[in-house]
């Protein structure tokens, strides 16, 4: 019977090593620069399984030597009279149920010990994330692009053919259009349209005129609006990753604060002070798992406001996971509208020659941006089978 339970917690051993380990393509491994945290939560799990072994082999130990002891009961049920072995029994199986009561508690303990470090993990990610965010809309042109291509004023070939009409106009003791109105994209179009019809000249040469400028025309007037969409909600992106950024530092501060860990998320990562983070997890864990030791009741509801600051802790990670998710969601939606909207202009193959490189420029930015939203940014794994051990711990 022995080498029965021996052989059984061996193979209970090896298939939890195998089931957990994590699969080929691993935590987030679509991401390279994801590798630190991969290391880190595959060190925890290796760690987790043989921990939760050892507490495997004594539970099962404490029921081998309980059903002993109940079949020893078993027999005794029959007699009118406690004998000592009968005694002796009853409190051995008492023993046998606190044994397995602390054992428990000391699962759930490191269960909750193996989630919040997974959760350390975690938060150190979203923040790497939400800077490369800050850093993507910080670098981005999309703002210069589309103060270039919505107003016609911007346009070389726009601003030569307006100075020849001022100037044919002032022959003509034409008053000069004021600077005010000359900076509006809508009243310039329109006095260069207005003003070349009534000049006076050739009207093929005039036609000819006004032919060169007609797609410049067409497409500011067209794509103005839609290309102030696109700048005011890229400013609403970059605002909402500024809000994030605020949260994950806040998230942070909360986290460790049951650690006695008052330093700010910036400063400990641009000091590289995690070591001191990991020194509080350390000596919080040993505080608990002390207290968990302990029998009265005083301790246990020690161990239990330890542990629930621990839960409390990882809940907030779980709603920040599911803001981040849902703006980098959102983000990536945005980018989507925006990609509709500038390869909706209608005439795009006749003025080809003369749209600026800034329209180019700025659809090869918002590719980029869908690319990195649908890729770089998102974590996927994070919402699927890595959120059970962000839970539960391990099974």
């Amino acid at each position: 019977m022995n080498c029965f339970f021996q052989s059984l917690r061996m193979t209970i051993a090896v298939l939890m090593f195998t089931f957990f380990l994590p699969a080929g393509n691993g935590l987030f491994a679509h991401n390279p620069e994801d590798s630190t945290l991969i290391k880190q939560w595959e060190n925890l799990d290796h760690q987790s399984v043989f921990q939760l072994a050892t507490y495997q082999r004594q539970l099962t130990s404490i029921h081998y030597r309980m059903a002993s002891v109940d079949s020893l009961l078993a027999g005794c049920a029959a007699e009118t009279v406690l004998t000592g072995q009968h005694l002796y029994a009853l409190l051995l199986r008492q023993q046998l149920a606190e044994e397995r009561r602390q054992v428990n508690n000391e699962i759930t303990g490191f269960q909750t010990s193996v989630r919040y470090r997974k959760g350390l993990e975690v938060i150190k990610l979203l923040y790497e994330k939400v800077l490369a965010l800050d850093h993507h809309f910080t670098s981005l042109q999309t703002q210069q692009h589309i103060m270039a291509l919505s107003n016609p004023n911007s346009f070389p070939a726009f601003e030569a053919s307006k100075e020849k009409l001022q100037q044919k106009l002032r022959k003509e003791n034409t008053i000069d259009m004021p600077p005010l109105l000359q900076a509006n994209p809508y009243f310039s179009a329109a006095y260069m349209l207005v003003t070349s019809v009534i000049s006076l000249g050739d009207s093929k040469q005039k036609g000819k005129e006004l032919e060169e400028i007609s797609c410049i025309l067409d497409f500011t007037m067209q794509m103005h609006a839609d290309l102030h969409i696109v700048n005011f909600e890229t400013q609403y992106l970059n605002e909402s990753n500024r809000i994030l950024r605020e949260e994950c530092s806040a998230l942070f501060a909360e986290y460790v604060k049951p650690l006695g860990y008052f330093t700010s998320l910036d400063i400990c990562r641009k000091q590289d002070d995690w070591e001191n983070v990991y020194k509080g997890i350390e000596n919080y864990l040993k505080m608990m798992d002390t207290i968990v030791g302990l029998p009265d009741e005083t301790s246990q509801k020690t161990a239990y406001r330890y542990q629930v600051d621990l839960d409390f802790a990882i809940d907030r990670l779980l709603d920040f996971i599911n803001k981040y998710e849902t703006f980098v969601s959102q983000g990536l939606k945005y980018y989507q509208k925006f990609q509709v909207i500038v390869n909706s202009y209608a005439h795009e193959q006749v003025c080809a020659q003369q749209l600026p490189l800034q329209f180019a420029n700025l659809k090869k930015e918002i590719i980029l941006s869908i690319e990195k939203f649908g890729d770089s940014y998102s974590l996927p794994e994070i919402k699927g089978s890595r959120l059970k051990d962000l839970l539960y711990g391990i099974n």
